[in-house]
């Protein structure tokens, strides 16, 4: 919101950001700069304010509104006809501003006021079409920041003229000497990023060379119209910091796939294979780790060699350092980045078939809650025999959930939970791992989603171990096989025989619950069988991982709450 001091701190804050972007000039192309004031509504409008309000504007100092309204309506004529054109904007603005008739005016005067200390120029549609060439001429000299309305229907124009005028000038001036922006009250502040984003996508034109400000920006909130305009000069520059950033990373690929091809045959079968065996990784995954060394050491040589990147991230630099930030913050899609650094989707690992990793997250098919594989590391892995450690049958998963929160937006009780930001893909919302529900579960019965394409804990009699299933898991799979097909051959067998023994269904049903092997002490996945389809299922799915360096962390914590002190009640406190 507007406070007494957001003018001159914006005033302030586009000075600075104009000396380092070497703006000299602003041009402003807005329907309300059309000649419509005829002195006629000028009149009306003295009429309607006192004459205390008149006073402050200097050009009707002179008008004696003590007298009679034609004494005054002859003296307002007369000074009318000897203003010039900006001039008598200026007042019809304050007038209309202080009547308070209409918002585009109070606009238009903040705008000019807060830029009055640049060269800013106001023009009509007409006056724009006049003067475009001369202007467009200029602009080829830094220092240019253009902005228009949307809508010029006030002039005759179309109420999405303002595109066409940005596209001419895009079209027109060198790309690197002009700045423009769409300055409309055609959408609000919390609007801009989706509608420049839709303009860009009809007009087919590139994004990174304009921006959306809405004009409700002016009266409330001054110092976000001020990052905006910082946003339109960073515009060009940040593509521009993308393509060269996109080359290097292009001339590292190259690199480093030379630097693999050169990897000699035996050292890549003792890598990429032998290593991964005895890991029981799937060879890829190496294979990708080799190639990410190589690329990302070439992409740091290349870019500590580019001069033009240093000096143009710390042009982009100084510039961003402007504190322009509004209140509140706008909302960022940022998140969604950094949510592809954290987590690993469900489709990859499943279709990959990848083994049981701290971190991976399971969801019940009932009532959809969901935990998270809390297992030091080594404990879950395969080696290369298909077994894990003997003393290793079973392994911890917590609880995600998201329990009330206090006003910093973490649990009462914080050394209880791991926060897991933007945990909801739709949303960015956070989840928390609770430590507090935390369980054992037997861990071939996690191992079953690594055999399923959806990642389902499921095991049929008599179907095939998927093609792309590293060796160690494809040994690994006879102590799962063991396991599911004991349980349903003898809960087949146990069903018949009480058949036929015309036992109570009632009965059967309870004896049968007792066969399925359960997941854990709580029963925390309960298990069916399906003896027709010769099926063990356990209602649940692995449907995402949390990736290293972050389940680590959670590991850790995990530890540090259950390796807390212990201290007896303290009685010196007040009650």
């Amino acid at each position: 919101m507007e406070t007494p001091d957001s003018v001159a701190a914006t005033q302030g804050i586009i000075e600075e950001l104009f000396g380092l972007l070497g703006i000299r000039k602003v041009v402003c192309v807005d329907d309300q700069y059309a000649e419509t004031t005829a002195v006629d509504e000028i009149i009306g409008l003295c009429s309607e304010l006192d004459a205390g309000e008149l006073a402050k504007i200097d050009e009707l100092r002179d008008v004696p509104f003590d007298a009679d309204d034609e004494v005054q309506a002859a003296v307002i004529s007369r000074i009318w006809e000897g203003l010039e054109l900006p001039t008598r904007r200026r007042v019809y603005s304050s007038l209309s501003s202080k009547a308070n008739i209409e918002k585009d005016p109070k606009h238009a005067s903040r705008l000019n006021k807060l830029l009055e200390h640049h060269d800013f120029r106001e023009l009509s549609l007409e006056e724009w079409n006049a003067h475009r060439t001369h202007l467009l001429s200029e602009a080829e000299r830094p220092g240019t920041l253009f902005l228009f309305d949307r809508d010029f229907s006030m002039e005759g124009g179309s109420q999405t003229q303002g595109m066409t005028l940005v596209q001419d000038v895009l079209e027109s001036a060198p790309e690197q000497e002009v700045m423009v922006g769409l300055l409309s009250h055609t959408f609000a502040p919390n609007e801009e990023h989706d509608t420049w984003q839709t303009v860009a996508n009809e007009n087919g034109i590139d994004r990174n060379r304009f921006i959306l400000i809405s004009k409700d920006r002016l009266l409330e909130d001054p110092v976000g119209f001020a990052r905006m305009i910082k946003l339109t000069a960073l515009s060009s520059k940040c593509k521009e910091l993308k393509e060269k950033v996109a080359d290097i990373l292009d001339g590292a690929h190259v690199e480093a796939q030379k630097r693999v091809e050169k990897i000699s045959v035996y050292d890549f079968e003792h890598i990429v294979f032998q290593s991964s065996r005895v890991e029981g990784i799937w060879e890829p995954e190496t294979l990708f780790r080799v190639f990410g060394l190589f690329h990302k050491a070439r992409a740091r040589e290349l870019a500590s060699e580019n001069e033009e990147l240093r000096m143009l991230a710390a042009a982009i630099r100084s510039v961003s350092d402007v504190p322009t930030d509004p209140t509140p913050s706008p909302e960022h899609s940022s998140w969604k980045i950094m949510r592809l650094e954290m987590y690993e989707d469900a489709s990859y690992l499943n279709d990959a078939h990848l083994p049981l990793e701290l971190g991976d997250i399971f969801r019940k098919n009932n009532g959809g809650k969901e935990f998270l594989l809390l297992s030091q590391p080594c404990d879950l892995m395969v080696r290369s025999d298909g077994k894990r450690h003997q003393a290793v049958s079973e392994a911890l998963v917590a609880e995600i959930r998201n329990p009330p929160v206090g006003e910093n937006g973490y649990p009462s009780n914080p050394d209880a939970y791991y926060k897991l930001r933007y945990y909801d893909s739709a949303t960015g919302e956070a989840r928390f791992v609770n430590f507090r529900s935390v369980q054992t579960v037997q861990l071939w019965i996690l191992d079953l989603c690594v055999y399923q394409d959806d990642g389902a804990s499921i095991y049929k009699m008599g179907e095939d171990i998927p093609a792309n299933i590293v060796p160690a898991w494809r040994v690994h799979h006879r102590k799962i096989h063991d396991a599911a097909e004991e349980a349903i051959n003898e809960y087949q067998k146990v069903a018949e025989d009480l058949r036929d023994k015309s036992v109570d269904s009632d009965k059967v049903a309870l004896v049968l619950k007792h066969i399925i092997p359960q997941s854990s002490n709580g029963n925390v996945f309960k298990g069916t069988i399906n003896p027709e389809a010769a099926l063990l299922d356990f209602q649940f799915k692995r449907v995402g991982r949390l990736c290293q360096p972050y389940a680590a962390d959670v590991l850790t914590k995990y530890a540090n709450y259950h390796t807390r002190a212990a201290f007896d009640l303290d009685f010196g406190r007040e009650i």
